[in-house]
């Protein structure tokens, strides 16, 4: 797809807008349930609040750090990851996957 200017836009995939919406619920689901604000979230991350209020709106999504982090103090998006990596259905892979995030959130 041409922009335009004649600039190739980057091809959004179904999938992408997918996740996408589906990382921006979890966020939600787990920010009502806390009770927290996308200040809160942005100062617990060291991130703007820009940059909260895009993941909740589905409009980006965090970069891998960032994600970690959310994975460490959200259950919901810690469930959204494992559901997406579709790991747990051959339990060596699973296993590993755990060990490798543990060892990363650990080191946080």
């Amino acid at each position: 797809m041409l922009h335009s200017k004649g600039k190739i836009l980057p091809k959004i995939t179904l999938n992408e807008l997918e996740t996408k919406e589906r990382f921006a619920i979890a966020l939600r689901q787990e920010m009502h349930a806390q009770y927290w604000t996308g200040k809160m979230v942005a100062n617990a991350l060291d991130v703007s609040e820009k940059t909260v209020k895009d993941w909740v709106a589905g409009r980006r999504l965090p970069s891998s750090l960032d994600l970690l982090a959310l994975m460490r103090i959200s259950s919901c998006v810690r469930r959204l990851v494992w559901d997406i990596s579709k790991s747990e259905d051959c339990y060596q892979d699973a296993e590993m996957l755990r060990q490798i995030c543990f060892t990363l959130l650990s080191n946080l």
